[in-house]
């Protein structure tokens, strides 16, 4: 395993796949709109899991 002290190693580059619901909710939080906290969370959390 490399060992790096000058800098962050990653594992991958881009973004970690998305499922609908968390695309909808990204997006709609990017633009504004009114949401739930608690239903964003949960969906959020449950999306982690699943990874």
């Amino acid at each position: 395993m490399k060992i790096s002290e000058d800098k962050i190693l990653t594992t991958h580059v881009g973004s970690l796949p998305r499922s609908e619901k968390v695309f909808k909710l990204i997006f709609a939080r990017e633009a504004g709109e009114e949401l739930n906290n608690n239903d964003y969370d949960r969906v959020i959390a449950d999306a982690v899991k699943t990874l």
